[in-house]
């Protein structure tokens, strides 16, 4: 660990004696060692890679061409530190509730909650204080945005109590939140959130979150531990992703033809060159789940993957252009 690490190092930059031989290094403290093991815990026990997600508040800020808002920008700032608070607050619990069936998992077993490095008891006291600073934070923000960050913790809890073991239902809380977040960064910022805006991430989210289920489906080919999934399922929640992650592109294809956009754009007709990069992007994504080959984690995928980069690069390359 890295924390034994600096107490050898300490030990061997002790004084030399008169002998000019360097004095031995004390043992590491087995009590050092501990601590580090569990800081590391807590750090994948917030799972900061989430965090990701929370820029989805910026969005509206983006979209409405406020660049230059420095109040705005602070503003979606704070909007996505509180979001970021609930959200390992939300995956604390949910780690708490699915202990068991994470044991049986191969790679959800290695959870500090699953593998007994930390307790529920603690898991659920580092919760209260998330869910305590992510409060403190939002007495800032607009009531608007407060409205929202609870409307998003309601739905993580009823997610994470009962929800996930019903069937559709769960994929359409794991989507929703991804849109409430946008709305979220709305509140926060005063800017109005496009009906545009709203349409696709419906259908984009929805699509990402039947990816996920049945990425599991690939990757158990049988019943999913904790959720209420079988094979025979995959064929209609695979049709139903593709299909919204489609209905999406069409809805950024109506955008590119509304006055809404010829109103923000120089050259709005740059706008259609992003629709081939969405249908890329969307139908690589669920080849990839057919072949097993999608990572559970949707946003672990997207960090990891080379294309994705590139895809992001280019619809940001057409963009400047349409500006």
């Amino acid at each position: 660990m890295v924390g034994g690490d600096l107490t050898i190092l300490a030990g061997a930059m002790i004084k030399r004696p008169m002998g000019g031989a360097l004095a031995p290094a004390p043992d590491p403290s087995p009590h050092a060692s501990s601590q580090d093991a569990h800081l590391l815990a807590l750090l994948v026990l917030l799972r900061p890679h989430q965090w990701a997600k929370n820029l989805l508040v910026f969005l509206p800020l983006l979209f409405h061409h406020s660049w230059t808002e420095g109040s705005a920008w602070q503003a979606a700032s704070l909007a996505s530190a509180v979001m970021s608070l609930c959200a390992s607050a939300i995956y604390i619990l949910n780690d708490i509730m699915d202990a068991e069936d994470d044991r049986s998992h191969p790679g959800k077993r290695r959870r500090p909650i699953a593998d007994r490095t930390l307790t529920p008891a603690f898991g659920l006291a580092a919760a209260v204080v998330l869910l305590a600073g992510a409060a403190a934070v939002a007495i800032s923000l607009p009531r608007a945005f407060a409205a929202y960050a609870g409307v998003y913790a309601a739905l993580a809890v009823v997610y994470v109590l009962g929800a996930k073991r019903i069937v559709i239902l769960d994929i359409m809380i794991l989507a929703s939140l991804y849109t409430v977040r946008i709305l979220a960064g709305a509140a926060a910022t005063h800017i109005p959130v496009s009906a545009w805006l709203l349409a696709f991430s419906v259908f984009f989210f929805f699509s990402l979150a039947l990816a996920k289920r049945c990425s599991e489906l690939t990757m158990w080919g049988d019943r999913i531990p904790g959720r209420p999934y079988r094979p025979e399922d995959y064929l209609a929640l695979s049709a139903s992703g593709v299909a919204s992650g489609y209905a999406g592109v069409v809805v950024f294809a109506q955008y590119v033809h509304s006055p809404d956009t010829a109103s923000l754009y120089r050259h709005p007709e740059m706008l259609w060159l992003v629709c081939p990069i969405l249908l890329y992007w969307i139908t690589r994504v669920w080849l990839l789940t057919n072949r097993g080959q999608m990572d559970e984690d949707g946003i672990l995928f997207a960090l990891r993957d080379k294309a994705s980069y590139a895809a992001g690069v280019l619809t940001v390359v057409v963009v400047a252009c349409a500006l």
